[in-house]
């Protein structure tokens, strides 16, 4: 369709513009779904690696109320430091690849239906 015949369309533009229409709710509703069930796993994800951190700093802590020297409760306060930095840059790592794989998600669908526009569309010329 070109730009001037939206001033004047003719029944085969009402058509395209339908069809166009209908494939953009579709589209809408195919990314909801889709960033739907990727929030669930991505949910289940941050659980996980919560539950993983306060495991391993209940485990840390226990160690260090329970060491025998000042050197070794200091050493294990490193450790536990040490280790909750890493942890956290492994978490953050995770949970940022798994927000580019919800909007990657999210975007399929109409990805999908604009290129099949533009070839569908490129016909009509």
């Amino acid at each position: 369709m070109v730009p001037g015949a939206m001033a004047n369309p003719s029944a085969s533009d009402n058509r395209e513009l339908a069809m166009m229409s209908e494939e953009k709710g579709k589209s809408v509703l195919e990314s909801a779904q889709a960033v739907g069930v990727q929030m669930l796993a991505f949910n289940q994800q941050l659980a996980t690696l919560a539950f993983k951190q306060i495991f391993s700093t209940s485990m840390a802590m226990m160690r260090i109320a329970s060491s025998r020297t000042e050197k070794e409760s200091s050493d294990r306060q490193v450790k536990l430091v040490l280790d909750t930095m890493s942890n956290t840059v492994d978490a953050a790592a995770k949970l940022s690849d798994s927000s580019a794989r919800v909007a990657k998600v999210a975007m399929k669908p109409v990805h999908k239906r604009v290129k099949a526009n533009v070839r569908r569309l490129s016909k009509r010329k």
